[in-house]
């Protein structure tokens, strides 16, 4: 038994009443307080006997109204962020390679048509707030993190207290496995482009080489490919109508270019995914133009993979750029962000040097690299000394290429640290393929930890679980969901 705030428990509640209720079930069900291990679960596959992040002990709920604004927020400021090149710079080269910092020619490059930016797929990072969902950053990528819980969520749901929650419980859920979601979208895609017509469709994803990597990387490596060919053939078997096919992993010099189509090894390879680095071959991009192969996210993606876009649409978010109800999403949905410049801006309703701000406020920002990643480069100022943020504010306005947030406040929810419940900041990372939801994963900290809520730095991650109501002939949820049935 352990004790409730009364406004945390509302919080729960808002997301779904389920939430709540599993919440009040786990305060007399002890064994919902025991930490999670993949180690030795039949349910889980071999990489993840070994999963390299800490994992929550308890999945978290969503419904209703929570679960429509998170669909509508996520997907309408990924289109936002895929119209920015157009929108503020008329796709002009020279004046997107300045902002940017990349040569003319390069962006010249990534513009041609088609280059991919909306069927690109991405995942935003949200926090919830008293005011709604707020955006920190997005992440245009292949090589996304938080599908891998989809190994895992056989520790969740064959758990006996979450089978005996589910057996008491009047409503129904469901997992929304993003990579599932990834095969589906891009399965779809590749079909519309007119690939597959013989009945096959063989997907790739591009890695790294090998040079560097232990043993114990490479084989780790190859069980994870194993693992989401599983998935694929799943989704094949599911939905695929007779569609045959599989998931390969390949370098970039594997990648062979016929007047045909993309070849690996003697098998043509329909769908690519730039998992592990960016191709920069241009007979595959020359390929992919002709519609002999779809890739993701190339050619293009580098062009919206910058946090300084969040602060184009915050800094112009009341201009007429956008229609009433873009600025009205931009104002709602994104922190007061700019790019850290000399300048003069507006903040909190007043006209101020930048500069001044980040002296004067520090308690109040995060400064962030506009291409950093997995946690790299961030400065919470309230956690920051203020010589350690001076010189980090320093080297962002000289190297003109970080972005300064205000700080937002998390509503705080209820998960196990150390064996008992403990109020937790929590981030939330909504994957969006092409104009598609297609799923969530969380990663929290204690409230008051000092760090980045962030995988690779610590953070646990949990799973999302969609709640509806029973329908009426007792059917499952949708078809590829991954789900239970309560």
């Amino acid at each position: 038994m352990f004790d409730i705030d009364p406004q945390i428990l509302r919080n729960h509640e808002e997301l779904s009443p389920a939430f709540a209720d599993f919440v009040r079930f786990a305060r007399s069900h002890p064994e919902c307080l025991q930490p999670i291990s993949a180690q030795g679960h039949a349910a889980v596959p071999e990489y993840f006997q070994s999963y390299p992040y800490p994992v929550q002990s308890w999945p978290a709920f969503i419904s209703g109204p929570k679960l429509e604004e998170l669909r509508r927020v996520t997907v309408g400021l990924c289109r936002l962020l895929k119209s920015v090149p157009q929108r503020f710079f008329n796709n002009d080269p020279g004046q997107i390679a300045e902002f940017l910092g990349y040569s003319v020619e390069l962006v010249r490059y990534m513009l041609q048509d088609p280059n991919g930016l909306e069927l690109a797929i991405s995942r935003g990072d949200f926090i919830d707030t008293e005011h709604g969902p707020q955006c920190v950053e997005y992440n245009f990528s292949s090589g996304l993190g938080g599908w891998q819980l989809d190994g895992l969520q056989g520790v969740w749901l064959q758990a006996a207290w979450f089978q005996e929650f589910l057996q008491t419980a009047g409503f129904e859920v469901r997992y929304r496995s993003p990579i599932f979601e990834l095969f589906r979208y891009a399965t779809q895609v590749a079909i519309l482009r007119g690939l597959g017509s013989e009945g096959r469709l063989n997907m790739a994803l591009l890695i790294p080489p090998a040079d560097g990597c232990t043993a114990e990387e490479i084989e780790a490596r190859r069980s994870v490919i194993a693992h989401a060919d599983r998935i694929y053939q799943e989704y094949l078997k599911q939905e695929g109508a007779g569609l045959q096919g599989g998931l390969v992993s390949a370098t970039e010099d594997e990648l062979e270019a016929l007047p045909e189509g993309v070849f690996v090894q003697g098998k043509r390879i329909h769908v690519l995914f730039e998992y592990g680095i960016d191709l920069r071959r241009r007979d595959i991009t020359h390929l992919f133009r002709q519609g002999k192969v779809q890739d993701f996210n190339g050619p293009a993606y580098l062009l919206i993979n910058d946090k300084r876009l969040l602060a184009l649409l915050s800094h112009w978010s009341d201009s007429d750029l956008f229609s009433t109800a873009e600025r009205d999403l931009i104002q709602r949905s994104i922190p007061w962000t700019r790019v850290v410049q000399d300048d003069f801006t507006d903040f909190r309703g007043e006209r101020k040097f930048l500069p001044d701000v980040l002296e004067d406020c520090r308690e109040q920002l995060v400064i962030k690299k506009g291409s950093s990643s997995r946690g790299l480069d961030i400065y919470i100022g309230s956690r920051t000394p203020a010589d350690e943020w001076q010189e980090a504010c320093d080297r962002a306005l000289e190297d003109g290429s970080w972005i300064v947030q205000e700080r937002i406040q998390p509503k705080p929810l209820l998960f196990v640290a150390d064996g008992k419940p403990t109020a937790h900041d929590v981030v939330w990372g909504h994957f969006v393929f092409g104009d598609r939801y297609a799923g969530t994963f969380l990663r929290m900290i204690p409230m008051g930890k000092v760090g980045v809520v962030n995988s690779a730095r610590g953070a646990r991650e949990a799973m999302l679980l969609e709640v509806s109501d029973p329908q009426p002939d007792g059917s499952r949820p949708e078809s590829g969901s991954r789900g239970v049935k309560l």
